[in-house]
């Protein structure tokens, strides 16, 4: 029926991977941080793994990912010292976990 179909998408809330922006962190909402070096070759393979999870099953938190620079800002509040690291942080903006070159099994339990 029509009404069981509608009430699925419902529970299938679609998770977003896209590119950092201000007013993200602490804005009340559970994130993941990725941090991002195109010429790491590990950062490389984990976007594609990242894509490849939200494709196949659907990702259980947001992603945003941030260009990695270990002097920025948000790697020294999340004591980020390489690319191809995951942060996860709370509503609030506090460090919840950090992953780093995370499998696809880690990435499908983030939440």
């Amino acid at each position: 029926s029509s009404s069981a179909s509608s009430e699925e998408a419902l529970e299938q809330v679609q998770h977003v991977y896209v590119e950092y922006r201000d007013g993200i962190v602490g804005n009340g909402s559970r994130i993941a941080l990725f941090f991002y070096d195109p010429k790491d070759p590990a950062s490389v393979s984990l976007e594609a793994a990242i894509k490849a999870v939200k494709m196949s099953r659907g990702l259980g938190i947001d992603i945003y990912r941030v260009m990695f620079d270990p002097d920025s800002v948000l790697s020294k509040a999340y004591d980020v010292v390489r690319a191809h690291t995951i942060v996860v942080i709370d509503g609030s903006g506090s460090f919840v976990q950090s992953l780093s070159a995370a499998t696809n099994e880690q990435l499908e339990q983030l939440e």
